[in-house]
């Protein structure tokens, strides 16, 4: 309940700070402004860009500590006691008769994960803006979506990777997509080749009905 409350005191501040960076996961309404926003690069069926899906790995469990209470000190000091009592120490996990100390990653249940999960994305998001302005980027919590020109793509996933991995966050290659919109859409046989060619989808019309 604690918690809650202190959400609740610093979402409006949350929201803004992260909407700025296209990451939807506290927002209003975030998982249909996500889906209506995709929708409408899907739509815009341009056969030199690419819609990119990125998945990441056990993402809220593998998150580090460190970057998201950093995040609390630096955008909301006031809570900052509060995230240290709770993610200061090593938390015990009980399974049957072993206790294992998890050290990273949010607690499960807790409801300041979103927060501090998402604190854990703004820096991957402020240097995508930073090397590639062209890249559209739209986040749900850990899943990302970005709408790139194709000679962009394989620098984009670059930097998922190597900045991610950084931060605690894990991309899963064998659970990425790429997406055509447009028909006419030439793939490169060296597109992102860590992502298996069958996790390629093709438009099959001008208009990829994707998302319903």
């Amino acid at each position: 309940l604690t918690a809650t409350l202190a959400l609740g005191t610093v979402k409006p501040t949350a929201t803004r700070i992260f909407e700025e960076v296209n990451q939807l996961g506290i927002s209003s309404l975030g998982c249909e402004r996500n889906i209506a926003a995709v929708r409408e690069r899907l739509n815009r069926a341009d056969p030199d860009r690419i819609i990119i899906q990125i998945d990441r790995e056990n993402a809220f469990g593998r998150c580090r500590r460190r970057t998201f209470q950093e995040f609390i000190a630096d955008k909301f000091p006031e809570l900052l006691r509060f995230v240290e009592a709770c993610y200061r120490h090593d938390i015990p996990i009980h399974l049957g008769d072993y206790i294992i100390d998890s050290t990273i990653g949010t607690t499960q249940g807790c409801p300041l994960a979103m927060l501090c999960y998402n604190g854990t994305q703004i820096p991957i998001q402020e240097l995508m803006k930073l090397l590639l302005p062209d890249v559209w980027q739209c986040y749900i919590c850990d899943d990302a979506t970005f709408d790139s020109a194709i000679d962009d793509a394989n620098e984009l996933f670059r930097i998922q990777v190597e900045a991610g991995r950084e931060y605690g966050q894990f991309v899963r290659p064998d659970k990425c997509k790429i997406i055509t919109t447009h028909v006419s859409t030439i793939v490169p046989d060296d597109l992102i080749p860590a992502i298996p060619r069958d996790q390629i989808i093709r438009a099959e019309h001008e208009c990829m009905p994707i998302l319903g």
